[in-house]
C-alpha cells in the first residue's frame, strides 16, 4: 500500500469520528431555547467544518489527489494546535484527543513533505 492510501484511510476514520461526535454536540447546543453565539460555539463550528473538509479530502487522498494531501495536512496542523490548546487550557487530554494529536503529529511530515519533494543523498 502506498503512503497516501494509508494516510487517507487513517484520516477518513479520524475525521469521520470527530465530525459525527461534533455534529451531535453542535445539534444539542443549537437546539437550546436560550441560544447565544459565543466564541466557543464559533470555534467548535470552525473545527467541525475543518474536520468535515478533512473527511472529504481524505476520500480524494485515497485516489491520489495531490491537493488532498495539503488539505489533510492543514487539518493535521489544526488538530495538533487544538490538542496543545486543550492541554494548556484544561491541563489534561481525553484518550481520544491524545490519540488524535499523536496521529496528527506523526502524519504531518508525510502529508506536508511528500517523498518526491525531499532531496535524496545519492
Amino acid at each position: 500500500m502506498k503512503t497516501h492510501h494509508i494516510l487517507g484511510i487513517l484520516w477518513l476514520a479520524l475525521c469521520s469520528a470527530v465530525t459525527i461526535s461534533m455534529l451531535g454536540w453542535l445539534r444539542q447546543l443549537l437546539s437550546q431555547s436560550e441560544f447565544r453565539l459565543t466564541p466557543n460555539l464559533l470555534l467548535a463550528s470552525f473545527m467541525f467544518v475543518a474536520y468535515l473538509t478533512g473527511a472529504i479530502a481524505s476520500l480524494f487522498l485515497l485516489r491520489g489527489a495531490v491537493w488532498a494531501r495539503t488539505a489533510v495536512g492543514i487539518v493535521a496542523v489544526l488538530s495538533v494546535i487544538a490538542c496543545i490548546s486543550q492541554f494548556i487550557a484544561m491541563g489534561r487530554l481525553s484518550a481520544f484527543a491524545g490519540a488524535l494529536g499523536i496521529c496528527a503529529l506523526a502524519s504531518l511530515a508525510p502529508l506536508l513533505f511528500p517523498p518526491r519533494h525531499v532531496r535524496s543523498e545519492e
